[in-house]
């Protein structure tokens, strides 16, 4: 968030893009022109040497045009997988769009990183990329370490104290299959009134969603209080039908939370079946309802929590990630910072 960055004393520079679709070529085209000298102009400026994007963006196809004097290298960053959102692209447009450009470009990009193995596989079947680097998602555990909330929250939101809540966060996208957990929560609810569903963040699809008038759902906007958020839920569902390896996954983990999730690339590399959490196909609301059913269960639920928190204190702490990245820039510009290993 841009309360951690100016905490760490690091400047925040936003580039707002207007949206336009491709075929609009012209306004495109000018927008692309218009946001690469705004980026030139900062890189110039703070004299930066390397720059990455991120989640499949309008600055992927800018960065490969870059060439200012300070700048060592440009990166590729994938979140998510062109194959599993093949499977819901119902033209083939956008798919078939992304086949082509991003090989074209990626002959200017320095580096290309997934964040996780399901990820990489899919870019090298679906663009034939080589040399990938795998550098998992990772959060600053002890961030999520929060308790006590729960009473303030609950009177907050008009929740009884003794509901069971779920919780879920993300964009109101098609991607996080959010009308399937509707579907699923309110076949639930009419055998368990007290339970609560709340979704935090906004999209495209939040009317809609909204529209489905599913009982004991709350929208609640973008949340700057995330860690307070988890430590006053019960369950942590995403319902996404493709997904890389989810930030708010980890975080939900950290908060030691039961966890229910599909079955996509990103995700069966962290929750194991049964062991740190269940599983179930994305878009099937049948197993979704079933799942969540028997999370109502308190001691099955306490069990995937702490065993979700010891995943990821293990495998994704920020101390990690920061090293690898690290040593990926190091190896991209060819110079050394010992002193900041010593900080992580």
């Amino acid at each position: 968030t841009h309360a951690d960055f100016d905490e760490a004393g690091i400047p925040v520079i936003l580039i707002r893009p207007k949206r336009y679709p491709v075929w609009v070529s012209p306004l495109f085209l000018l927008e692309l022109r218009r946001i690469r000298m705004e980026l030139a102009a900062i890189i110039n400026q703070y004299q930066i040497q390397i720059v990455q994007s991120h989640l499949l963006s309008l600055y992927d196809f800018i960065l490969p045009t870059l060439h200012e004097p300070n700048l060592k290298a440009r990166l590729w960053t994938f979140h998510s997988t062109v194959f599993e959102i093949r499977r819901y692209d119902r033209s083939g447009l956008k798919t078939r769009f992304y086949s082509w450009i991003y090989p074209f470009f990626a002959k200017r990009i320095d580096a290309i990183v997934a964040v996780s193995e399901g990820v990489k596989r899919s870019l090298e079947v679906d663009f034939g990329f080589q040399k990938i680097r795998v550098i998992e998602n990772a959060i600053p555990v002890e961030k999520f370490r929060v308790i006590g909330e729960r009473v303030a929250f609950c009177r907050q939101q008009n929740i009884p104290q003794d509901a069971k809540i779920f919780l879920s966060i993300g964009r109101l996208t098609k991607q996080k299959g959010y009308a399937y957990l509707l579907e699923a929560f309110a076949k639930l609810h009419r055998l368990n009134p007290n339970i609560y569903l709340c979704l935090v963040g906004e999209g495209d699809l939040e009317d809609s969603l909204k529209a489905q008038n599913t009982p004991n759902t709350l929208f609640l906007g973008w949340r700057h209080d995330i860690p307070e958020v988890l430590a006053s839920v019960d369950i942590f569902v995403i319902s996404s039908l493709w997904e890389g390896l989810s930030q708010a996954l980890l975080e939900a983990m950290a908060a030691r939370k039961a966890i229910i999730a599909t079955k996509v690339s990103g995700t069966i590399q962290v929750i194991q079946d049964g062991e740190n959490g269940l599983l179930v196909e994305p878009g099937d609301v049948e197993s979704l309802f079933y799942t969540m059913q028997s999370m109502l269960n308190g001691e099955v639920a306490k069990r995937l929590g702490e065993a979700a928190y010891q995943t990821v204190r293990e495998r994704y702490d920020i101390a990690r990630l920061g090293q690898d990245y690290l040593r990926l820039y190091q190896s991209l510009i060819g110079t050394t910072y010992p002193y900041l290993y010593n900080n992580l």
